[in-house]
């Protein structure tokens, strides 16, 4: 054994500290202790402080003194941060595997003079969950369902008006099989009944994913949604966040959409895709519809030549007849069919609307889940309504959906705004969501800190500690280092505090 003969020198620097998570908040014993080492350690503070109990004579000063209650302590300040940290030291609950973020815009957004979109005409079968022609029948909880239009609607009824299907408060939670009309296709969408008693079957808000054949099925695979690229090949689809989903001409079988509709999770079958065709629809915010055709113009003729036109020259309206070369058909709701002479033309579709939109594509083919705000780059800021069917918008006013589709008034036309959001990124980062969970939750801690100079070490082991706090001091032109502040406590197991260890 070997007796220090000299005293060591006193901590130089921040020092190594170590946190060792043992129990979640909710109680959870972690086995094994999951430990992490305090990256870019700045500042670290401990101290344990007691007070006295004094008893005086008839002096002044006390004749005798006992020790009463201790109080342990930790501030710690970190300059590097991650989810699992902030975990360790604050929440002590479950890390999920995603990350959001948040768009600040510096550059700005110019809001649409006109409405137009490019298209380029391809033989293809072509779906469009988000219209409804018709709809054919109900069913709730595996009953036939029929209509009424009671204030109150009694179980086993429904109401329908323009796509939205309104439910009694008797079958929330029941499943709900809608079959409705598409452009002649039969289309059937099964959800269960919200606690918000509606459905409109054209609010489609998000795609997440298409199965062929019966039972679980084979996935077909996901192109992103383009009206001007290749057709995809069979057993592949294309698919906007508005409903439209573009198919090769070839492919066959029974198909089946999971998405996303009017804030519900929607499965749809369609037991035999439509017909192949030169069709297009203008892919806008379903909530914000196309009211209105103004004209086509022939963008490229990267195709077949379109008899008798040029680029910038605008092709004809056949109206009731089938479109041959250089023409175009247009329906009520918005389906544009050309001739199958022009194959592989592009053109651009000008329609109407009383309103103009921009739509968020966020970094790194992220989803937008929330607005933060518009302004002018003056710095007027926009007021923000609700999105509503048929879009109400007046001057510096504005609406966004779900998928991130900005609204504004086409008085508002060619005006650079700066539109915050945030959004996900799945699968990359760390996010913890934090509860009002009872009183009392809290995780269970180690900490270790260890001091070194000059080959020699000071440690201290601190057997059991629960945050209290957490603060981030930002400021202009510095660094914003995290703090975090714990208590300490007695280990109930052994009775053990601390333990100090120095190399003198």
């Amino acid at each position: 054994m070997t007796t220090a003969t000299s005293t060591q020198s006193v901590p130089f620097g921040s020092g190594h500290v170590y946190v060792t998570l043992i129990r979640k908040a909710d109680g959870t014993l972690l086995d094994p202790p999951q430990p992490l080492h305090l990256e870019g350690l700045q500042e670290a503070t401990w101290d344990d402080k007691g007070t006295l109990k004094m008893s005086h004579g008839e002096g002044k000063y006390a004749v005798r003194m006992a020790s009463g209650k201790n109080e342990l302590s930790f501030n710690f300040t970190v300059n590097e941060i991650s989810g699992q940290l902030l975990n360790h030291l604050c929440f002590g609950g479950d890390i999920e595997n995603r990350q959001l973020k948040i768009y600040t815009d510096r550059n700005g957004f110019t809001v649409p003079g006109s409405s137009d979109q490019v298209v380029k005409i391809l033989n293809k079968k072509l779906l469009n969950l988000a219209r409804i022609d018709s709809s054919t029948s109900v069913t709730i909880g595996g009953v036939a369902a029929t209509t009424s239009t009671l204030d109150v609607m009694p179980a086993g009824k429904y109401e329908y008006s323009a796509g939205n299907y309104r439910f009694s408060a008797a079958d929330v939670g029941k499943t709900a099989v809608v079959t409705y009309d598409s452009d002649g296709n039969a289309l059937v969408s099964t959800f269960k009944v919200p606690a918000s008693l509606n459905w409109n079957a054209a609010l489609h808000t998000r795609h997440k994913g298409i199965t062929k054949g019966a039972g679980t099925g084979t996935k077909l695979t996901y192109k992103p949604w383009s009206q001007t690229a290749a057709l995809p090949d069979v057993e592949n689809y294309r698919a906007s966040k508005n409903g439209l989903i573009m198919f090769n001409p070839s492919q066959t079988g029974t198909i089946t959409v999971a998405h996303v509709t009017d804030g519900i999770t929607v499965s749809t079958s369609i037991a035999a895709l439509p017909a192949a065709g030169y069709d297009s629809y203008v892919d806008v915010g379903t909530s914000a519809p196309w009211v209105g055709n103004v004209a086509v113009e022939l963008t490229t003729d990267s195709g077949t030549v379109m008899t008798g036109l040029t680029a910038g020259e605008f092709l004809v309206d056949s109206l009731l007849v089938a479109p041959a070369t250089g023409e175009y058909q247009v329906d009520t709701m918005g389906k544009y069919t050309f001739a199958a002479a022009d194959t592989g033309d592009t053109v651009t579709i000008h329609y109407e609307a009383d309103f103009q939109f921009v739509e968020m594509s966020p970094p790194d083919e992220g989803e937008f889940t929330r607005d933060l705000g518009v302004r002018h780059i003056g710095g007027i800021a926009l007021t923000r309504v609700a999105l509503t069917t048929p879009l109400a918008l007046e001057n510096n006013q504005y609406a966004v959906s779900d998928n991130g589709v900005y609204y504004f008034d086409h008085t508002n036309g060619l005006d650079v705004l700066r539109i915050n959001y945030q959004y996900e990124l799945a699968d990359t980062g760390q996010t913890i969501v934090v509860r009002n969970d009872p009183i009392g939750y809290a995780p269970t801690l180690s900490i270790d800190i260890a001091y070194e100079l000059d080959g020699q070490m000071m440690a201290v082991s601190f057997e059991r500690a629960k945050p209290t706090g957490v603060g981030v001091p930002t400021k202009q032109e510095d660094f914003a280092g995290m703090k975090f502040e714990m208590k300490g406590l007695v280990n109930r197991d052994t009775g053990v505090v601390y333990t100090v260890s120095t190399s003198a």
